[in-house]
């Protein structure tokens, strides 16, 4: 019994952690895409919002919530833009 208990938490700390984000925040469920190849894609760039949202948490005037950050880039996409170019420049 404490195994299997053990194996259902497991499983709902995934879907509460990754799942749960894509899903509320995200609204991934609610999304038309049918075709599997977009659906995929559209599931990498998530993948890659929440890693950045991540990865800039640790910076200064860092936003402190996935809807907030998504909405700044969206607004001003040119920052995180420029960050790609210059790191890209530099190698």
């Amino acid at each position: 019994p404490h195994r299997l208990l053990q194996l259902a938490r497991d499983h709902w700390s995934i879907e509460n952690g990754q799942h749960y984000r894509r899903d509320r925040t995200q609204d991934e469920d609610r999304c038309p895409v049918r075709d599997t190849t977009t659906a995929r894609n559209l599931s990498l760039f998530r993948s890659l919002a929440i890693f950045l949202f991540k990865a800039q948490s640790t910076t200064k005037g860092a936003k402190q919530s996935l809807p907030d950050f998504e909405r700044h880039v969206h607004r001003k996409p040119w920052g995180l833009i420029r960050r790609f170019t210059q790191r890209q420049r530099e190698r």
